[in-house]
């Protein structure tokens, strides 16, 4: 019997995500060649004329393609097994306090909140979803004009989550292409957060989406499936 389309669509994303994952490991080996380099010239050159710039500007671009490729790793094969019984509200709040800092620092402030009882179960790897919704409030934050306020809210029972920014309202061209590798590439940022959030929702059996937010800026909504009866914890 020949493959579905949807199987041969799932060997291919398999193929993908193999090959990306091998071009990442071909690639450190000769990064970690560099890395050392630059230690032996920094030891070389020494306090000479425009060294330390020099030297600044190559760990900054190293560590710069660094981070592409640990993100590369991340969507190829994002960490979605071992889930065990959460809830959204308690993986979102984690969030919220692990990116307040870094907020603080762009002069944003975070709101955060729960539209009701809250207390519907999920079944998630808590630390790879608790990531992906970081990356959608930096995301936010980024977007966001020095003193303004990015919402976060859990809502529907506990099954869904938004994001919610004060910055220019985009364009629906925009929003088709949101969550696409590299379509939004914040400064200091890979161009891989959104589409990474997305790959770790819908692993989770969820839904990432976006639109223009009522109050202006943008919406971005995460959906996750309840705990369904007889649903068990993976080990």
């Amino acid at each position: 019997m020949p493959p579905t389309p949807d199987a041969r669509d799932k060997e291919r994303d398999d193929e993908v995500s193999r090959l990306l994952i091998m071009i990442v490991h071909q690639a450190r080996n000769p990064l970690f060649t560099i890395s050392a380099m630059i230690d032996l010239l920094e030891e070389d050159l020494g306090d000479q004329k425009d060294a330390p710039e020099f030297l600044a500007t190559a760990r900054g671009e190293l560590q710069r393609v660094n981070g592409l490729l640990s993100d590369l790793a991340e969507y190829a094969d994002p960490a979605v097994k071992n889930r065990a019984y959460t809830t959204l509200a308690e993986i979102a709040s984690r969030a919220v306090d692990d990116e307040r800092p870094h907020a603080r620092d762009a002069d944003v402030r975070i709101e955060y909140g729960l539209e009701e009882k809250c207390s519907t179960r999920i079944l998630a790897h808590a630390v790879s979803l608790c990531h992906a919704i970081r990356r959608l409030i930096a995301h936010a934050v980024s977007r966001s004009p020095r003193g303004g306020g990015v919402r976060v809210t859990v809502g529907n029972g506990g099954v869904e989550c938004w994001i919610e920014d004060r910055g220019e309202s985009p364009g629906p061209e925009i929003l088709e292409r949101l969550c696409e590798p590299f379509f939004v590439r914040p400064p200091g940022q890979s161009g891989l957060a959104l589409a990474i959030a997305r790959r770790v929702v819908e692993l989770h059996g969820g839904r990432l989406s976006a639109r223009p937010s009522m109050r202006g800026g943008l919406l971005v909504a995460l959906s996750l499936p309840p705990v369904m009866d007889g649903a068990v914890e993976e080990r």
